[in-house]
C-alpha cells in the first residue's frame, strides 16, 4: 500500500503560488509516514494549503496510513472523517511495492495531481482503490487519484462515494526499468 509519495520542489512552489501560503516547513522530496506534508482542505468554497502529518494512530497504537474507498463509510475509524474532513494531497508521484518488495514509481502523464485522503487531529490517511492496469501489474491496490482540476469536487462534502469514483483519474504511468523486467 502507498506509504511513500513524491512531491518535487517545483511542484511545492507552484502550490504556494496557486493557493497562497505562509507555510514555513521543510518539505522533503520524498514524503514518508510521520512526515509533515502540505495538503489542501476546502474552506468557504476554496482550497487552502495546510501542513499535516502523514499517518495517524490506529488500533493498538498501529499507524494507519490507507483507507479503502469501497468500505470507508462502514468503518467507524474513517466514516466520520470521510463525511466531514476530506483532504487533497498534492503529489508528483507515488510508490508501490511488488510481491518481491521492490518499489516502483508511478506518476501522472500530465504532471502533478492529487492523492485523496481524510484527516483527523492534524493527521491524514490516503484513500485507496483497486489498481488500474498500469499499477495492477505490480500491486493490487493504489491511491485514489484525481486531477488537479477536480480537487474541489472531491473536497465537496455533498459528493458521496459514487460521485467521487466517477471523477476522472489522471493517467498513471511508470517508466519502470527494474531488474525483474529486464530480459537482457
Amino acid at each position: 500500500m502507498c506509504r511513500r509519495y513524491a512531491l518535487k520542489p517545483q511542484d511545492v512552489l507552484r502550490l504556494k503560488r496557486l493557493y497562497g501560503s505562509d507555510l514555513i516547513i521543510q518539505i522533503p522530496d520524498l514524503i514518508e509516514l510521520n512526515a509533515i506534508a502540505p495538503v489542501l482542505i476546502e474552506k468557504d468554497g476554496k482550497l487552502v494549503l495546510r501542513a499535516m502529518i502523514f499517518g495517524r494512530d490506529g488500533y493498538q497504537k498501529s499507524l494507519l496510513y490507507n483507507a479503502r474507498i469501497e468500505t470507508i463509510t462502514e468503518k467507524p475509524s474513517f466514516a466520520d472523517s470521510f463525511f466531514h474532513r476530506r483532504v487533497l494531497v498534492p503529489a508528483s508521484g507515488f510508490y508501490e511495492e511488488d510481491d518481491r518488495r521492490i518499489e516502483h514509481y508511478f506518476y501522472a502523464k500530465d504532471g502533478p495531481f492529487f492523492l485523496t485522503g481524510i484527516y483527523r487531529d492534524n493527521a491524514f490517511v490516503l484513500l485507496t482503490m483497486a489498481s488500474n492496469d498500469q499499477v495492477g501489474f505490480y500491486h493490487r491496490r493504489m491511491p485514489l487519484c484525481v486531477r488537479e482540476a477536480d480537487g474541489l469536487s472531491y473536497a465537496d462534502l455533498h459528493n458521496g462515494i459514487k460521485e467521487i469514483r466517477a471523477l476522472p483519474s489522471p493517467e498513471i504511468v511508470t517508466d519502470d526499468t527494474s531488474d525483474q523486467l529486464k530480459l537482457f
